[in-house]
C-alpha cells in the first residue's frame, strides 16, 4: 500500500505542474488535455498505478525512476543556440533533418529546405494553426494512447512534437531524419513530446528517429508516437534509442494501417537505465501489412523492455516481427509479444520470434510469446530462444588465429547484423554497426 501511494505522489508531482500553454491554444486541445488528466486522475482513484503485480510490469520495475523528481521544460531553451550537431549525432545520408531540444522543436538545428510545399515535417505546435482541422480529428486515435497512465501523462500536457504529413500520391525522395537531444540541463527534466505521423493514400517515405543523450546527466523521456497510414500507402521507419545510462525512456507507438498498407520498422535499444517501448498495431481494413524488426544490446545493470500488442481484426493482413537481443555484464530483457486473430480475421498471416544472446552468466532474459487465434483459416507461428555462443565455433575461430576476445565479438555482431541489414539506408546502417561494435568491444566476456 506504502509503494502506490508513494507512486501516485510521484505522478501526481509531474501531472500538477504548472503548463504554460498559452492564449492561443485551440479550445479543442485544451479539452483534449483536461480528458486525459481526469483519465490520469481516474487512474489513481482506481489503484491502475503500474507496479510489479500486474502482468504487464511483472519484470520491470519503477522503483529507481521514481526516486527522482523530473520537472517538465514549458520555457523554449536559449542554449540549443550554442548546440552544434556533431557527426556521431547524424546518419550521414542526405536528409530533410529536424531536431529536438529535450522535447522542444528547434528550427535552428533543423534542416528542411526544398521539402515539398505540399508536405509537413516539423513541429506539431506550429502546425496547429494550417493542419488544426486534420491534427484535432486524428490526434490520440490510435492504440498508443491507452497504454498505460504515462500515456495519459503526455495527453495531458501535450504541447509540441514531431508532426510528418503526407498528401496522397506524395513520395518524398529523401528520408526524413529526426533527432532528439535530451539532457543539456542541471535540473532533472521530463521530456514528453507527442509525435504525429500521417501517410495519406499511396504516399510513400522513409523515416528515421535517434534519441540521444547530450551528456550522463540523469532525465526522463516519456513519448507517444501516433502513425496513421492510409490505403497503399508506405512507411519505412527507423527508431534507435541510444542514450546514456542513466536516462529512463519510455516510448508508446500506436500504428493505424489501412488496407493494402505497408509498414516496415526497425527498432533498435542500445542505451538507457530503464528503456520501455509498447508497440500496439491495429489493422484498420483488409490487406495490410505489417514488419517490426527489432535489435536491442543491454550491459551494464540496464534493463530493456519491449511490448508489443498486435491485433489482427480484419481479413487478409500480414505481420512479421522479429526481435534479437545481446545481453552482457548484468543486463536485462524483457520481450513480451503478443498477437490476437480475432474470429473475422481469416486469412490472416503472422509471424512472431525472439532471439536471445546471453553473454555472461549473470545476464538475464524475460521472453513470453503469446499467440491467441479464434480464426479457422490462417497462417501463424510463434516462438522464443535464449543461448549463449558456442563454444565450438568460439575454439573453430581461435584456431584461424583470432583471441578469444575477438571471436566472441565477431560471432556475437553475425548474430546482431541481421536486424542492421533489415535498414535500407546504408549510411546509417553503418553508423549503428560502429555503436555497437563499440559496445560489444568493451562487454564481451574475454
Amino acid at each position: 500500500m506504502k509503494a502506490s501511494i508513494e507512486s501516485e505522489k510521484w505522478f501526481k508531482q509531474i501531472l500538477e505542474q504548472d503548463t504554460q500553454f498559452g492564449d492561443n491554444t485551440p479550445d479543442w486541445l485544451m479539452e483534449y488535455r483536461n480528458q486525459a488528466k481526469q483519465l490520469a486522475h481516474d487512474s489513481f482513484d482506481r489503484g491502475l498505478l503500474p507496479k510489479r503485480k500486474q502482468e504487464a510490469w511483472r519484470y520491470t520495475s519503477l522503483s529507481k525512476l521514481q526516486e527522482n523528481s523530473f520537472y517538465l521544460n514549458f520555457d523554449a531553451s536559449e542554449s540549443e543556440k550554442d548546440l552544434r550537431l556533431k557527426n556521431e549525432w547524424l546518419g550521414g545520408f542526405d536528409s530533410y533533418r529536424a531536431v529536438f531540444v529535450e522535447g522542444r522543436f528547434s528550427s535552428q538545428l533543423s534542416e528542411l529546405d526544398g521539402l515539398p510545399s505540399d508536405c509537413y515535417v516539423g513541429s506539431l505546435a506550429q502546425a496547429m494553426t494550417k493542419y488544426s482541422e486534420l491534427i484535432s480529428k486524428w490526434v490520440g486515435q490510435s492504440n498508443a494512447n491507452q497504454s498505460s497512465i504515462f500515456s495519459q501523462l503526455n495527453n495531458a500536457m501535450l504541447k509540441d512534437g514531431l508532426f510528418v504529413y503526407l498528401p496522397k500520391g506524395k513520395q518524398l525522395k529523401r528520408p526524413i531524419e529526426v533527432i532528439y537531444l535530451s539532457g543539456g540541463e542541471e535540473k532533472l527534466l521530463l521530456s514528453q513530446p507527442h509525435n504525429l505521423i500521417m501517410i495519406e493514400n499511396a504516399a510513400q517515405a522513409t523515416l528515421t528517429e535517434r534519441f540521444i543523450s547530450l551528456n550522463t546527466l540523469v532525465h526522463f523521456n516519456n513519448y507517444v508516437t501516433e502513425v496513421f497510414l492510409a490505403p497503399q500507402a508506405i512507411l519505412n521507419h527507423v527508431q534507435v534509442q541510444q542514450q546514456n545510462f542513466q536516462s529512463y525512456y519510455l516510448n508508446h507507438v500506436g500504428l493505424a494501417l489501412e488496407s493494402e498498407s505497408d509498414y516496415c520498422g526497425t527498432f533498435l535499444a542500445l542505451g538507457g537505465a530503464m528503456a520501455r517501448t509498447e508497440l500496439s498495431v491495429d489493422f484498420k481494413q483488409a490487406g495490410a501489412k505489417c514488419s517490426l524488426n527489432g535489435l536491442y544490446t543491454i550491459s551494464e545493470e540496464q534493463v530493456i523492455d519491449f511490448h508489443l500488442d498486435i491485433r489482427h481484426g480484419v481479413p487478409g493482413c500480414e505481420s512479421e516481427t522479429h526481435f534479437k537481443g545481446v545481453v552482457l555484464a548484468k543486463g536485462r530483457a524483457v520481450f513480451d509479444g503478443s498477437i490476437v486473430i480475432e474470429k473475422d480475421a481469416q486469412k490472416s498471416q503472422a509471424h512472431l520470434s525472439n532471439k536471445n544472446l546471453l553473454l555472461t552468466r549473470k545476464a538475464e532474459v524475460d521472453s513470453k510469446p503469446q499467440l491467441e487465434i479464434y480464426a479457422d483459416d490462417v497462417k501463424c507461428s510463434h516462438g522464443t530462444t535464449i543461448g549463449q555462443l558456442e563454444e565450438e565455433q568460439v575454439f573453430y575461430l581461435c584456431s584461424r588465429g583470432l583471441s578469444e576476445h575477438n571471436a566472441r565479438k565477431l560471432l556475437a555482431m553475425g548474430f546482431a547484423k541481421d536486424s542492421l541489414n533489415q535498414i535500407k539506408i546504408t549510411e546509417l546502417s553503418h553508423t549503428l554497426e560502429t555503436l555497437i561494435e563499440g559496445v560489444l568491444e568493451t562487454g564481451v566476456k574475454q
